[in-house]
């Protein structure tokens, strides 16, 4: 029998040249409740204005409650920016852009143990 190693970390796109000007989008991970911290990171490319960004949570992926500091406000000088989330404890994870401008935004998500 082949040994199979245990994950320590997955990797997932949840949104690859997003039109910001299409305004509000969500953006939902896999399960990743088998990891205990996650970071997502935020890339934009010709950026204008800012956006508002929300990152919420869910056991089920039907009730979803807002992350704690999980509000975001994108300016054109940090649209980059990459944000941490220890002790996770919950099932999904979902990005929502509340209002957005102008630009393209990609969003990539890092789970970890």
């Amino acid at each position: 029998m082949a040994y199979i190693p245990e994950l320590l970390a997955f990797e997932e796109t949840l949104a690859s040249s997003f039109d910001l000007s299409a305004g509000s989008g969500t953006f939902t991970s896999s399960d990743i409740s088998d990891y205990n911290k996650f970071s997502v990171q935020f890339t934009c490319t010709g950026f204008g204005g800012t956006a508002e960004v929300q990152l919420q949570q869910s056991l089920d992926g039907t009730n979803w409650d807002n992350v704690e500091n999980g509000d975001i406000s994108l300016t054109s000088s940090n649209c980059n920016i990459t944000l941490q989330q220890m002790n996770w404890m919950s099932k999904y994870l979902r990005v929502v852009f509340v209002t957005s401008t102008k630009g393209t935004m990609s969003i990539y998500l890092l789970a970890k143990r």
